[in-house]
């Protein structure tokens, strides 16, 4: 049955490509449809969302034919979920705004953006008016969905402003977000799948699709089909489970599973963690299919790779405490230096990762190519913290998890506004745009150093507690990959950064200028936040001992203006203080040049006069020319001259 579904609903989202995707080639003057047509279909249509969101009457009359006093008694006794989504406030915000927006679009793209912004902002206000109907976690998980939503479609409003359908993308962009919303607070398991499916399956699709490009719908096909499957096995694990289990609430999962034998669990739980680990974009699967398409238009890209994938660590943090925690996952395995096997095989997966998507993203070209690379990178050291399943790996996941949504969305987010300005696509075509665009070169490098474990950068502290917590529980093995693959974002870091801002400017970067307000507006919040957190890491480290507590795990010791915790825990505001301290004693000697007359001269070419000064710059892959060639031998990627990256 289910693979049933799934062969129907790529044939029909092929349909929905052909039909709303592809460039009209019919007649001109075509009209809609005469109004008896429109009446009947409007009649069926209203139907299906009826049958969707409130099923019950159907079931009531299935219930009635004739004397099935069997039927009658399954469906009042049963373990049946009730098959209606529990739609919280924020979520049902968002999903009538997307509706809003896109009846605004026909008229007005601009006031569809507007109202799409003010939507978002609406649905943070929502999920806070309702915070008693979250845990910490989900909260926390939530405000930050819809915050950083709204951040992004501002961006969005700028980056599409020439675009088409701008309307289509904003209600599509809306309605992936009122999925996220949702499932953060489903209290069951259909709940929660009916939510993810929301988040993860048309309304992505249709975001990344929005280009209309046959490069654009080939690859949203792929991540559609992709997410598809992963879904299929969540779906079926969390049937296999409530089968088992009795019961659809997540409330009372834990303890009837904990009486069940580990051999009736176990394929269930499998399922559920495969499906939410290929969320995540983990290997062992093909890594190229699991992340999302570079042709998605950069604001949705940037919140895929700093927000919706975050939902795959998410689900694996949640599920683990509501199925039963280690004293269930033990059973089903047993226990490798006292972590659980299941967890420990997400550990490796994750350690993996860690260290193919960091080379991979060294070696592109690519403006948004490196920076996805990077993405499953760093979702690595989320999984991993978390999976480690320690009070200080769980606190450092977590903190990664809000630290990489900040840093990699404010990067994605300069992506959007170099391609914006510049009409590149490539790093190769870039070069020298930081005095151009010095607001925007600044946000990069901070969020860019601060990723790749610059102390005291905020990215740094919560990688520091992750390497801690896996020396600290016998795991140095994954230590060791998670600081190589450190070494290998601050390389991209300093490869974008050198080819983008530096060097002599190309005739792409000699024609721009400094991003639209609109887009500044947002990368200059999460950069700020970003420093925030760095210097007063307690800010995060509070709550996540808080969620810890919550959650049954021993809590980690913080305060707001406390040092990180752990044996050899430092502070950064006293490092970044004492760095300050230095730099003004410096001064002084720094200044002492500043009268001299600064002489420039021309590059000594050797007699050589007709090499232009574009062709002075190095490339991207003369940057680190043997490493490149090292690192695509060991990746078995091809060879630039036969390589044809997209962004």
């Amino acid at each position: 049955m289910l693979l049933g579904g799934v062969i129907g609903v790529i044939y029909y989202t092929r349909v929905v490509s052909y039909l709303f995707y592809y460039p009209y080639k019919g007649e001109e003057g075509v009209r809609e449809a005469p109004a008896p047509m429109l009446v009947a279909m409007g009649v069926l249509a209203a139907a299906i969302l009826v049958g969707g969101f409130a099923p019950g009457w159907q079931l009531n009359l299935v219930a009635q034919i004739g004397d099935l006093t069997a039927l009658r008694g399954a469906l009042a006794s049963g373990p049946l979920p009730g098959l209606v989504a529990d739609w919280p406030a924020g979520a049902t915000i968002a999903v009538i705004g997307a509706v809003a927006v896109a009846l605004v679009g026909r008229a007005s793209a601009v006031w569809a953006g507007r109202l799409a912004v003010a939507t978002l902002v609406a649905a943070l206000v929502g999920v806070i008016a309702q915070a008693g109907r979250y845990d910490l976690l989900s909260l926390c998980f939530a405000a930050l969905i819809a915050a950083v939503g709204a951040l992004n479609m501002l961006h969005a409003t700028a980056y599409l402003a020439h675009s088409h359908r701008q309307g289509r993308f904003f209600a599509a962009f809306t309605t992936m977000i009122a999925g996220l919303i949702g499932m953060t607070q489903a209290k069951d398991i259909f709940s929660f799948f009916a939510f993810w499916e929301l988040m993860s399956s048309w309304a992505l699709w249709m975001a990344i699709c929005h280009e209309e490009t046959a490069a654009a719908r080939r690859e949203g096909l792929k991540y559609f089909i992709f997410n598809t499957v992963g879904a299929s096995f969540m779906f079926l694990g969390l049937a296999w489970i409530a089968a088992r289990a009795g019961t659809f609430e997540f409330a009372a999962l834990g303890s009837a599973l904990s009486a069940l034998e580990p051999a009736v669990v176990a394929p269930g739980v499998v399922l559920v963690f495969l499906g939410l680990v290929m969320k995540a974009a983990m290997l062992p699967v093909r890594i190229d299919y699991q992340m999302h398409p570079a042709l998605a238009p950069t604001p949705v890209s940037g919140y895929i790779s700093a927000v919706l994938l975050k939902s795959g660590p998410w689900g694996v943090l949640k599920l683990f405490v509501v199925f039963g925690g280690a004293a269930l996952f033990s059973k089903l395995g047993g226990a490798v230096n006292g972590q659980p096997v299941i967890l420990y095989v997400i550990s490796i997966i994750a350690a993996v990762t860690i260290l193919y998507a960091g080379a991979m993203a060294v070696i592109q070209n690519g403006i948004k190519l490196l920076l996805i690379y990077s993405t499953v990178c760093q979702l690595g050291y989320v999984l991993l913290g978390v999976s480690l399943g320690t009070t200080l790996g769980v606190a450092g996941g977590l903190m990664h998890f809000v630290n990489h949504m900040m840093l990699k969305d404010a990067m994605f987010l300069v992506a959007g506004a170099v391609m914006l300005r510049s009409h590149a696509t490539t790093l190769d075509e870039l070069g020298g745009l930081g005095r151009r665009m010095p607001f925007t070169f600044g946000v990069f490098l901070l969020s860019g150093l601060s990723l790749g474990g610059v102390p005291p950068l905020n990215g740094f502290s919560s990688k520091w507690l992750i390497y801690y917590s896996a020396f600290e529980s016998g795991h140095w093995a994954l230590a060791v990959a998670a600081m190589i693959g450190s070494l290998f974002t601050l390389a991209a870091v300093m490869k974008f950064a050198h080819a983008a801002f530096m060097g002599t400017p190309t005739a792409h970067a000699l024609a721009a200028k400094e991003a639209p307000l609109a887009m500044l507006i947002p990368m200059g919040a999460l950069a700020t936040a970003s420093v925030v957190f760095g210097l007063f890491p307690g800010l995060l480290l509070t709550p996540i001992a808080a969620i810890e507590s919550e959650l049954g795990f021993a809590p980690i010791t913080a305060s707001l203006l406390g040092p990180l915790p752990g044996l050899e825990g430092w502070s950064p505001l006293l490092l970044t203080a004492l760095a300050l301290l230095f730099g003004v004693l410096l001064l002084p000697w720094l200044r002492l040049g500043r009268g001299a007359e600064v002489v420039r001269s021309n590059v000594h070419l050797c007699g050589v006069v007709d090499v232009a000064a574009e062709e002075m710059r190095p490339s991207t892959a003369r940057l680190y020319e043997t490493p490149d060639a090292v690192l695509r031998r060991a990746l078995f990627a091809p060879e630039r001259a036969a390589e044809g990256e997209e962004a």
